[in-house]
C-alpha cells in the first residue's frame, strides 16, 4: 500500500489487526490469489485514496465455491454500520456497498449503476466535488483535506473489534443498510467527557463508542453507568438500575442541553464538553 493516502493505510491497519479476516485472500476467476484488502483498480484508486475490503453478499459471486457468503454479507453490513457511525471520525467521503451509495455531504441513496459492490465495501476519501470536473490528479488529491485524516484509529481498532468478536462467534446479525441514516455531525457526537450540571448537582459523564456511558460525583465519587443512543433530534439515555430518565436536545446548545426526571421531578440539563 506504498501509494496509499495516510487515511487508507490507517483503516487498512485497522480491519487487518482487528478483523484477522480481511488480513487474508480468496481465489479470482481466473485462479490467482489476491488479497482481501485492496487499493487497486480505477484513476480514484490509484491515487490512493479509496479502499476496498472483497466480502461476498451473493451466491456465485466468488469463484470459491466453499465460501460462506451469508456470513461475509453479515459481516460487511456490520462493518459499514461502523463506519457510518464514525463519520465524524474518518471523515470519508463516499461508501458503496451493495445497492446503496452513502455520499457525502450531499445524500445517501439507492445505487443501481451495477452490482460490483455486493462483492465489496468500498471506501474513499476523495472530495466528491472534484469529480468529473477535469482536474489533475494534484489538484483532486490537494483538494480532498480528509485524505490526511489518521486520528479515528483507536476508536475505530475497538468498535471492529466488537464486530469480529462476533463475527468468531457467529452471533452477528445481518443488517437492512437502505435503514442506515446520516451519521450526526460533530454537534451531535457526545463521544468523550462532560460536565454535567442538574440544579445544584455537578457530575462527570463519559461517553464510549461502544454506546455506553458513565457518571461520577467529583466530589463524593459516587458513580454509575449506563447506554447511550441517536434517536430522532435527541440523545436518550438508559441509567442501569436507576429510575432516572434523560435525555439531550441534538444538535448541541450551549446553554439548556436537555431534560432529566429525577424522583419524579423535572430539571434542565446544562453540559459542556470537558477541556
Amino acid at each position: 500500500m506504498a501509494n496509499a493516502c495516510p487515511a487508507v493505510k490507517t483503516l487498512d491497519l485497522a480491519l487487518r489487526t482487528s478483523i484477522p479476516f480481511l488480513a487474508g485472500t480468496y481465489k479470482e476467476w481466473n485462479g490467482s490469489t489476491q488479497p482481501r484488502l485492496q487499493i487497486s483498480g480505477n484513476p480514484r484508486h490509484q491515487m490512493g485514496v479509496c479502499l476496498d475490503v472483497i466480502l461476498f453478499c451473493e451466491q456465485g459471486l466468488s469463484a470459491d465455491k466453499s465460501v460462506d457468503w451469508k456470513t461475509e454479507k453479515v459481516l460487511g453490513e456490520n462493518i459499514v454500520r461502523v463506519f457510518i457511525d464514525m463519520k465524524a471520525e474518518m471523515r470519508w467521503t463516499e461508501i458503496i456497498f451493495q445497492d446503496r451509495l452513502f455520499w457525502e455531504p450531499e445524500y445517501y441513496k439507492h445505487y443501481g449503476d451495477d452490482r460490483k459492490h455486493f462483492s465489496h465495501i468500498h471506501i474513499d476519501w476523495m472530495t466528491n466535488s472534484l469529480k468529473g470536473q477535469n482536474k489533475s490528479e494534484d489538484e483532486v488529491l490537494a483538494g480532498s483535506p480528509q485524505k490526511d485524516e489518521t486520528g479515528f484509529y483507536s476508536a475505530l481498532a475497538v468498535r471492529l473489534g466488537l464486530v469480529n468478536t462476533g463475527y468468531t462467534s457467529g452471533a452477528l446479525v445481518g443488517m437492512n443498510i437502505s435503514t442506515f441514516s446520516k451519521t450526526p455531525s460533530a454537534d451531535w457526537n457526545p463521544l468523550g467527557t462532560w460536565n454535567v450540571r442538574v440544579a445544584q448537582w455537578l457530575w462527570n459523564y463519559t461517553f464510549n463508542v461502544d454506546g455506553t456511558v458513565t457518571w461520577r460525583d467529583p466530589f463524593n465519587g459516587q458513580n454509575g453507568n449506563g447506554k447511550w443512543e441517536v434517536e430522532a433530534g435527541k440523545i436518550a439515555f438508559t441509567w442501569l438500575n436507576s429510575k432516572t430518565t434523560e435525555s439531550w436536545d441534538v444538535p448541541f446548545k450551549s446553554l439548556k442541553t436537555g431534560r432529566t426526571t429525577i424522583d419524579g421531578k423535572l430539571y434542565d440539563v446544562n453540559a459542556t464538553r470537558a477541556l
